[in-house]
């Protein structure tokens, strides 16, 4: 009898264990976090949901397909220092990501800035998460489906940041 109550909560144990170990998906974070207004971002006057066409390419100049960031959903492109996904089916802009230091987000933020400049910026309804080893704060404008996520490093100076639309992972 002693010895199976000590295996059933080694069992639990380990369980409980994997079970915290799991990452989450992004949209787990959404859920207990005030939405912020982010209708009015774009960076380099390319926001989300436009569509790659035509039009698209007279106005903001030539895509460079990028083919080591292969998806099944999503296709890649660099163009004006950002790396851009488009989904395959409509080709229409799904995530945003900066590449330059001096590229801004609509209120100002850039590569290096501090993360304490961003919460000044963009408030305190924010969710944080960790992905890839890196500290994220982000905010979610539930209205508009949009994330905007600030990935940081310890000396909390922003090295990345991305705009996405929520059912991006």
């Amino acid at each position: 009898m002693k010895l199976n109550l000590t295996i059933i909560i080694t069992f639990i144990s380990i369980l409980l264990l994997l079970v915290s170990c799991v990452q989450r998906e992004r949209a787990y974070y959404f859920k207990d976090t005030k939405s912020t207004d982010l209708s009015n971002e774009e960076i380099e006057k390319i926001q989300l949901n436009n569509e790659i066409n035509d039009e698209f390419i007279q106005k903001h100049g030539d895509l460079n397909y990028q083919k080591d960031l292969k998806n099944d959903s999503y296709n890649y492109y660099r163009i004006k220092g950002l790396i851009i996904a488009a989904d395959k089916k409509e080709n229409i802009i799904t995530r945003i990501m900066f590449t330059k230091d001096n590229t801004r987000t609509s209120r100002g933020i850039h590569l290096n800035d501090s993360i304490d400049k961003v919460k000044d910026l963009y408030g305190d309804s924010y969710y944080n998460r960790v992905e890839q080893g890196m500290n994220i704060i982000g905010y979610i404008d539930t209205e508009a489906k949009w994330t905007l996520e600030f990935w940081y490093d310890n000396d909390k100076k922003i090295q990345m940041i991305r705009l996405d639309v929520t059912s991006m992972e």
